[in-house]
């Protein structure tokens, strides 16, 4: 059997996600099911990847201008 490509998956659970949004609104009490169980990990998710993102970010900048051999290239890079 051929493994999917990741676009593949990331398409299909979006897929997947929609429809279950919409029977969630359809049946009674569905609402309260995805505030309550299902949206504390979508927020948890979502400050995990700001957690991760910005010591990265942080973490390039160092290194770029570690890399950098000539100081005077601070200047143009500032101007930017």
């Amino acid at each position: 059997m051929r493994k999917l490509e990741l676009h593949w998956k990331i398409l299909i659970g979006m897929v997947f996600g929609l429809i279950f949004g919409f029977i969630m609104l359809q049946i009674d009490g569905g609402k309260e099911f995805s505030s309550d169980w299902i949206k504390p990990w979508g927020t948890i998710f979502v400050k995990l990847l700001k957690l991760i993102a910005i010591p990265l970010i942080l973490a390039s900048l160092i290194k770029g201008i570690s890399d950098l051999k000539d100081i005077s290239k601070f200047k143009t890079i500032g101007i930017r």
